[in-house]
């Protein structure tokens, strides 16, 4: 879940943390009422955030359903109290508020009218907000204030504090785990989850307390303020994510998260801009390190390899040390010049590519065979040009790009169209031999790392025959 849509959940489900809820009155200009008689009607403004609906834990935590607000006038003496207004006011009218490390703003308001008493009273004001079961889930009050409070202009500020009373606000104690977690930014790895556990006096655990959950540096990390739900947020570091369990002690416990960077980029570290033979494995090993956007090498990051055209690397898969650094042994293919050998981590812009340069011969003494493909029986005279053709392979695959040499054997021995020809896809290497005036000639035919062919010929001056020898 990205950072943007857990805000917008979060405002659909109308969750935050109770604080101070104002009760703003703006009255009429007071007049003496006595003897009870009806009074002038005033108007209390009630502006207070949205209360907390969910509980981590499963239970019904502070669901709200309606709130009571029930205003008093006393004379002077307690039993003279008497109840002036008593209204119930659906929960979500009072408005969604935010909570957790967002800012806490006025969410709703809802006018509320009710009858000035007149000089020498006291006016009390008690909330009482209740779930869908019908239990108070918190109280508010008794705030107070007196005729004298209100101003010229016919208002009156009070604070009031609602404090959670329903189930597990009697916990003295509270335990959040995991004890740590360790997140990746701007990867799939940068959500968590932390749960608690609230105790009551005796040690019994309280399977339906309510929570509060903030993190000491919302820059590191955000935190869902009901859910215990934590996010990166983009920054290296660590920091404190605490959860109070709402109710009268509001215990409190802390946890830590720590926070990573993923890799943004793949560095050369050696092995580059190496020659080496076709179909062999390079001198070195490519070595390549992952690294963070704030240049810190990056542990565990998955590097696949992956060569070009016919070479390969092994492995083609690597995990980065503590170091940030992996590599792999890169086998050339078939490609005399350039090859390139590409490299990527999932999930990430991360990528880099190398190359290298392929000679056309292949590596190890013996490795590779001559074989001679056309006619061996030739008869022509003085001056004929005869086409050859031969086979360049290793482990019974013709080698392509691989340099084949074809070298008249001695002076008059004629000439070749080309003293050396790259093979094709196949492993062929064709050359036109043009007969010299030698009476016996040869050409030598020749490959690296692998036997040479001779190739005689007696020739007269009417014609010549061709047959291949070996040494």
């Amino acid at each position: 879940m990205s950072v943007s849509s857990y805000r917008a959940s979060r405002a659909r489900r109308a969750i935050a943390s109770l604080a101070a809820m104002a009760l703003v009155f703006a009255a009429s200009c007071g007049r003496d009422i006595t003897d009870n008689a009806p009074s002038t009607r005033g108007s209390i403004r009630v502006s207070t955030k949205a209360f907390q609906t969910t509980s981590t834990n499963g239970g019904n935590g502070g669901d709200v359903s309606f709130v009571r607000v029930v205003i008093s006038a006393t004379s002077g003496t307690a039993s003279s109290a008497r109840v002036i207004t008593n209204v119930v006011i659906d929960a979500d009218t009072v408005g969604n508020g935010s909570s957790g490390n967002e800012t806490d703003t006025t969410a709703g308001t809802v006018t509320i009218g009710f009858p000035i008493q007149g000089a020498g009273v006291t006016y009390q004001v008690t909330l009482a907000a209740v779930d869908a079961s019908g239990d108070t889930t918190y109280r508010g009050g008794p705030a107070t204030f007196s005729a004298t409070d209100v101003s010229a202009a016919g208002a009156v500020t009070v604070s009031l504090q609602a404090n959670y009373v329903g189930p597990g606000a009697n916990a003295v104690r509270v335990v959040a785990s995991p004890r740590s977690i360790n997140l990746v930014a701007n990867s799939n790895s940068n959500q968590g989850q932390f749960s608690a556990t609230a105790y009551d006096a005796t040690g019994a655990a309280l399977p339906q307390a309510l929570f509060e959950w903030s993190s000491a540096d919302p820059t590191i990390v955000n935190v869902d303020g009901n859910l215990g739900t934590v996010f990166a947020m983009g920054k290296r570091g660590s920091t404190t994510v605490t959860v109070t369990a709402q109710g009268a002690a509001r215990p409190t416990d802390a946890v830590t998260v720590n926070v990573s960077l993923p890799a943004s980029s793949i560095v050369l570290v050696s092995g580059g801009g190496q020659s080496g033979p076709i179909g062999v494995a390079l001198a070195n090993p490519i070595v390549v390190k992952a690294v963070a956007s704030d240049g810190i090498p990056v542990a565990g990051a998955t590097i696949n390899f992956q060569a070009q055209g016919s070479g390969s690397a092994s492995p083609s898969s690597a995990v980065t040390n503590s170091s940030g650094v992996a590599q792999t042994t890169w086998t050339l293919g078939s490609v005399v010049g350039v090859q390139g050998l590409n490299m990527g981590i999932p999930n990430s812009p991360a990528q880099l590519g190398v190359t290298a340069t392929g000679t056309g011969t292949t590596g190890g003494t013996g490795s590779a065979q001559l074989t001679l493909l056309s006619n061996n029986s030739v008869i022509a005279a003085h001056g004929t040009s005869n086409v050859v053709t031969v086979l360049l392979q290793s482990g019974g695959k013709g080698i392509q790009g691989g340099f084949v040499a074809f070298t008249p054997g001695s002076s008059g021995s004629g000439s070749v169209s080309a003293p050396t020809v790259t093979t094709d896809a196949s492993g062929h290497a064709t050359v036109t031999w043009t007969l010299g005036t030698a009476p016996t000639e040869s050409l030598i035919i020749s490959a690296a790392n692998a036997a040479s062919i001779t190739l005689p010929a007696s020739v007269s001056a009417a014609s010549a025959s061709v047959r291949p020898t070996s040494p």
